[in-house]
C-alpha cells in the first residue's frame, strides 16, 4: 500500500472509539484505513467503525463459534471463522 503523505491525515480515535469520535472527523469524503489486530474483537470493531463512518450502527455479540449481529432490527448469524468486514459491511 502506498500513501501520498502530502495528502494524508492521521486521526487517532483512542483505545475505545465511539460513534461521537468518528462523527467529529472533518474529512467526510476521505478514504479511511483502520489499524486494529487480526482477532475477532478487532474485526467487530472494524465493522463498527465502518458503519459509524456511514452514520449507521449495529450490535454485535461474539461467541467462541459465531458472531450474531443486529442491524436495522434484523439479526444475522455468521460463523466466527467466516466473519469479516468484507462479508458484513
Amino acid at each position: 500500500m502506498h500513501f501520498n503523505f502530502q495528502c494524508t491525515a492521521l486521526a487517532i480515535i483512542g483505545f475505545l472509539p465511539s460513534i461521537e469520535a468518528i462523527g467529529s472527523l472533518a474529512f467526510k469524503n476521505a478514504r479511511f484505513r483502520t489499524l486494529f489486530n487480526c482477532d475477532l474483537p478487532a474485526e467487530v470493531l472494524t465493522c463498527k467503525v465502518s458503519l459509524w463512518l456511514r452514520g449507521l450502527d449495529a450490535t454485535f455479540l461474539a461467541f467462541p463459534d459465531k458472531v450474531i449481529l443486529s442491524f436495522k432490527s434484523v439479526e444475522f448469524s455468521c460463523a466466527e471463522s467466516l466473519f469479516s468486514l468484507n462479508r458484513f459491511c
